[in-house]
């Protein structure tokens, strides 16, 4: 996580330097700003400003991720081990895109019974530079975040892996998210517990809402 946490960090800076360099005016005879920064030869690359801009730009995945959004009905069923049973949780969900259809926000109430309502928050977008979705998730019932990186898989769906760290300690998780053929979205994450290895421990089903 800490690895993660350093690239976008890294990202970021990278971001924000190379946004500096293009608002920065170029000088021309007479102190007047240059609308060519290649006549000062001052100005970034023209190959790298173009693979740049490509890379900022949202396409296919991101297209894929819009089809989320909306206002949907959920249920959650989890449970804390494989020898204990299931319980079962109803809510909602707003989704919405952000930035100009990079990102898709989630936005989750769920009614948890005797531990009350938890409010829950995830970002989800596609990284064109490490071809790869990310995913980010904030709730009321811890202070920590959840990251996780995705692939598409040949059936369509998104296998989510990361770091789960909590009082337990630290363990990899997946979660995987798909589409059934009747428009339901299902996802189903997977933890690692001792002495089971991976057990499924939720499942969450989105049903749009009329």
């Amino acid at each position: 996580m800490q690895q993660l946490q350093g690239f976008a960090i890294g990202l970021t800076l990278g971001a924000l330097g190379a946004s500096a360099l293009l608002l920065t005016p170029v000088r021309q005879e007479g102190g007047r700003p240059s609308a060519d920064p290649q006549a000062a030869g001052q100005g970034p690359d023209q190959d790298m400003q173009a693979r740049m801009q490509a890379l900022a730009a949202p396409g296919e995945p991101h297209r894929m991720l819009a089809a989320g959004a909306g206002e949907w009905n959920l249920t959650n069923k989890m449970r804390m081990s494989a020898d204990l049973p299931w319980m079962e949780a109803k809510g909602s969900m707003r989704a919405q895109m952000l930035l100009g259809g990079r990102w898709l926000e989630q936005k989750i109430e769920l009614d948890m019974g005797p531990m009350g309502k938890m409010e829950g928050f995830q970002l989800i977008g596609f990284d064109n530079l490490a071809q790869e979705y990310v995913a980010f998730w904030l709730d009321s019932f811890s202070t920590w975040p959840v990251m996780s990186r995705g692939k598409l898989q040949e059936d369509g769906s998104i296998d989510f892996r990361g770091t789960m760290i909590d009082v337990a300690g630290e363990r990899p998780f997946r979660m995987v998210t798909s589409e059934t053929a009747d428009g339901r979205a299902l996802t189903r994450m997977f933890d690692t517990i001792p002495p089971h290895g991976e057990i499924e421990v939720m499942t969450v089903e989105a049903v749009r809402k009329p």
